[in-house]
């Protein structure tokens, strides 16, 4: 059986006519009963962050924001104890603009880090290091109009990428099955995406 206890809080404030903000605050947590006190008995949540709006003037926007989550499971087993935290944090900022009557522009920049940490109590064996995935990503459009029911427009994403995972290798050793087969990643990873397309509209 689970019972699930949560408190979410919202609130929007407008401090002046051009700037607005957002909060939001999540808290709740599981708890699990069963025949056994083995195995998952207890999980904790939480997540607050902030969006922001402000226009600069009638053509140009800007926005941004900042989130952090954190969920939490609590695991009894035979030989140890454990603490499993999930910790993610992103933020970000954008802007949007229409510099002439055709022409609208904008673009984002954001980031990400994503981390697994393994807190053990172990009584046979030592823990487990943490797991981070870490992504970068920038993101440009531009669309003209061509005419009153069709577009062309231009897209430009670059993202970059790190992910540390102990399972594909540790300090500079990789992970080596039983027969010395081994198993090795890129830990730093980039790719980038142009493309122009053709939009109608029917009316």
């Amino acid at each position: 059986n689970r019972q699930r206890d949560k408190l979410k809080l919202s609130a929007d404030w407008s401090t002046t006519s051009n700037l607005s903000l957002q909060f939001m605050l999540e808290d709740g947590d599981d708890n699990y009963t069963a025949p056994t006190v083995q195995g998952l008995r207890k999980t904790g949540m939480s997540s607050y962050g902030i969006d922001a709006a402000w226009s600069l003037s009638d053509k140009w926007k800007l926005t941004g924001y900042v989130n952090r989550g954190d969920q939490t499971m609590y695991v009894d087993n035979v030989g140890y104890l454990a603490e499993l935290e999930d910790v993610n944090t992103s933020l970000g900022i954008g802007v949007v603009g229409t510099p002439s009557a055709k022409l609208d522009v904008g673009g984002n920049l954001s980031y990400m880090n994503d981390s697994n940490r393994y807190k053990l109590n172990m009584t046979t064996a030592p823990g487990l290091p943490d797991v981070t995935y870490r992504v970068t990503s920038l993101k440009l459009f531009g669309k003209y109009a061509l005419q009153k029911n069709a577009d062309v427009r231009a897209d430009l994403i670059y993202q970059h990428a790190k992910f540390d995972e102990w399972s594909w290798g540790n300090n500079g050793t990789p992970f080596t099955y039983s027969d010395n087969t081994t198993v090795t990643m890129h830990p730093n990873q980039s790719v980038a995406f142009f493309g122009v397309s053709y939009i109608y509209k029917f009316r």
